[in-house]
């Protein structure tokens, strides 16, 4: 998300000036695309002289111009909230639930109710820029004979055009979130703003028309059911009357109406033009490429330089565009890369070239732990990893739920840390008691495995009872006896109270003789903390297994691959900046300040390629590509990771091209020059 209150200089210097920029191009393109509107409304192919002549007269009239405000002001709303929604790298949940949850925050709802409201204001002034029939919200009644009384009657038409701004705002503001259009994608191929500006609008006028249109199909149905609702609450509000001899909007009659349906779509369209419009610009002037400094004399001016900038953990934005400089600085700027490899000066260091390099390094060292963590903790099928604990073959221990206060005991004794245990002549089975208070019981709720153990903990024993009758006779004479009787008993494994073949009995033992602490006093009115969590446990256990549930919970194809990769984008710029860097320096840099930490740009290169083949070599990652598709908006994102791949393969077949076989004299390991060995014969 976009800051600018944050203190970063680039967020008030440049960052800001080009999101005011944006904001005054799309108010000044309103009245343009308002008179497109306007020119469509009042189409005549039959009459073009009048159909240009009300045109001109419409576009010149007060209600053309209190309509071109009410537009200005919900524009500016929309600006607003969508540049601070803005993000370069996506937040990709991995479940329908997450993506869910993710759309109820408090921010996206405020986002989304400010949309409505915008899209009631924009659909009143669309339905006012109309005129004759859909222009007002109370008529004259045509039913009235009597011309001393003149009663106003509800325009429904009228109605129906507002609710759909309203209907629009909501839906497109939802889609904003699902869709991901706050995601900022920076173009491949550097060109001026008004030529992304004119690649975009074809697509801008496609995508409206067609969301207008599936939207006004699903309105029409919305409308037909529960169309009364505001149109009873408005007879009441305004104390006017329906018109009986104009049909209702709810019935099939009256929503077959080929005027208001042309007009409704009319205004959507518009409506979304003029909001996608803004969103075009605002991605484009905050994508524009900004060249900082390599290097500066001053010292108030050295924040400002691109090492500095790299090395100081900016916000996403600002590094994002300091690594889209690096990599335009290190393929066509041959002047700013000597800048690059000289030495500072006193000390004759590589100052430059060393914050430079670090941070590639860290970038592409940061990935490679990534992968390799994901790559730990899923299984050849691509699913989650179990282990028990200490290696241990046998299932864990289920957990011990304590009888007086409801929380788990740990474990007491060297006796009780027994891997295998065998099987007790009281304990058929393993208890299996539920979590220990409704907080920790519906934070697993959705779990997909509800009856894996969550402890392997098992209550301690003392020296006080020393024989297993004692202790069985203490607690089955205990006023606990109900309540571990009624308890769940789950019979998985082996018995509790058992120990692993070999181990000296409890009798024989005198460090593993249990005890058990005397209980409290019992009354009817006191509460039965496992029988609670028994009953919460039994409802997770029946809510996990309804199909609607399993469909929320279930993970979404490939969500943990593009994740990994989201932001992409800025690894394939340090990948081109390094690679492009390094080969340049075999003619440029003169005194080779390249060669020392070659090696270490090798090794990582290499090793984050091995990590990324094994990631694709998992089922969850899919080896082929998405199909190219004109899809608007940018839905690259989703396909980041085989740009990451191709991109490393390209840096490292760079370096290998202009090296050759001097990267032998590298001091590299053997598996890694084996691997570069396979770029320079282009085997790779």
């Amino acid at each position: 998300m976009f800051e600018f209150d944050g203190n970063h200089w680039f967020l008030h210097r440049v960052l800001r000036w080009r999101v005011i920029a944006s904001v005054a191009w799309s108010l000044l393109l309103l009245p343009m695309s308002m008179a497109a509107y306007l020119l469509f409304l009042q189409v005549n192919l039959f009459h073009p002289f009048a159909w240009i002549t009300a045109w001109m007269s419409t576009l010149c009239s007060g209600c053309a111009l209190f309509s071109l405000i009410l537009l200005l002001i919900s524009l500016l709303v929309v600006i607003y909230l969508d540049s601070r929604n803005y993000t370069v790298a996506p937040c990709l949940p991995n479940t329908r639930l997450a993506t869910l949850a993710s759309i109820v925050q408090p921010h996206r709802f405020i986002h989304m109710l400010s949309h409505t409201l915008a899209g009631l204001l924009c659909g009143w002034a669309a339905a006012f820029l109309a005129g004759g029939r859909y222009k007002s919200l109370d008529v004259a009644c045509c039913g009235h004979t009597s011309l001393s009384v003149q009663r106003d009657c509800l325009n429904e038409l009228h109605l129906f055009i507002v609710l759909f701004g309203g209907f629009v705002g909501f839906t497109s503001s939802l889609l904003y979130f699902l869709k991901y259009m706050s995601y900022t994608a920076f173009p491949i191929i550097q060109i001026s703003k008004y030529l992304q500006f004119r690649a975009a609008l074809p697509c801008i006028v496609k995508q409206s028309a067609m969301q207008s249109f599936l939207l006004l199909r699903w309105y029409c149905i919305i409308y037909f059911f529960f169309g009364y609702i505001p149109r009873c609450w408005l007879l009441t509000g305004m104390h006017v009357e329906l018109d009986s001899t104009k049909p209702r909007l709810d019935s099939l009659i009256g929503l077959l109406d080929p005027g208001l349906l042309l007009q409704t779509w009319l205004a959507g369209t518009f409506i979304l033009f003029t909001w996608y419009m803004a969103w075009a610009l605002l991605r484009i002037h905050i994508t524009e490429a900004y060249q900082f400094r390599v290097e500066t004399s001053f010292v108030e001016d050295s924040e400002m330089c691109l090492p500095v900038v790299l090395a100081s953990n900016p916000p996403p934005i600002v590094k994002f565009l300091a690594l889209q400089d690096l990599a335009i600085l290190s393929r066509a700027s041959p002047c700013r890369r000597r800048q690059v490899f000289t030495l500072s000066q006193p000390g004759g260091r590589p100052h430059t070239w060393s914050l430079l390099s670090s941070h590639c390094i860290s970038l592409l060292s940061e990935l490679t732990s990534q992968l390799s963590a994901h790559q730990d903790a899923t299984t050849g099928d691509g699913r989650p990893t179990t282990s028990s604990a200490h290696g241990s073959q046998h299932p864990p221990q289920p957990e011990c739920l304590d009888m007086h206060t409801g929380l788990r005991n740990k474990i007491e004794g060297p006796g009780f840390r027994s891997s295998s245990v065998a099987s007790s002549p009281f304990s058929p089975g393993p208890l299996r008691t539920p979590t220990r208070t409704l907080s920790t019981t519906l934070s697993p709720l959705f779990s997909p495995h509800p009856l894996a153990p969550m402890d392997t903990s098992i209550p301690a024993v003392s020296s006080k009872m020393r024989d297993p009758q004692d202790l069985r006779s203490s607690l089955f004479g205990s006023p606990w006896h109900d309540v571990v009787e009624n308890s769940p008993i789950v019979h998985r494994g082996q018995s509790f109270w058992s120990f692993s073949s070999g181990a000296p009995p409890m009798a024989d033992n005198p460090n593993m003789r249990p005890s058990v602490a005397s209980p409290m006093p019992w009354t009817k009115d006191a509460p039965q903390p496992d029988r609670v969590a028994a009953k919460l446990s039994q409802v997770r256990a029946f809510l996990i297994k309804m199909p609607i549930v399993v469909y929320a919970t279930q993970k979404i194809a490939e969500s943990s691959s593009q994740a990994l990769f989201a932001d992409g984008q800025a690894h394939i710029w340090a990948f081109e900046a390094v690679s492009h860097m390094v080969a340049a320096s075999f003619t440029e840099d003169q005194y080779g300040v390249v060669q020392t930490n070659l090696s270490s740009i090798l090794c990582t290169m290499v090793n984050l390629l091995e990590a990324i083949d094994k990631h694709f070599k998992l089922p969850q990652a899919s080896n082929k590509p998405l199909r190219p598709t004109d899809s608007w908006p940018d839905a690259s994102f989703k396909s980041l990771r085989f740009a990451v791949r191709s991109a490393l393969r390209t840096a490292l077949h760079r370096i290998a091209n202009k090296f050759g076989h001097h990267l032998k004299a590298v001091d590299l390991s053997p598996e890694h020059l084996k691997r570069l060995q396979m770029f320079v014969d282009y085997k790779e």
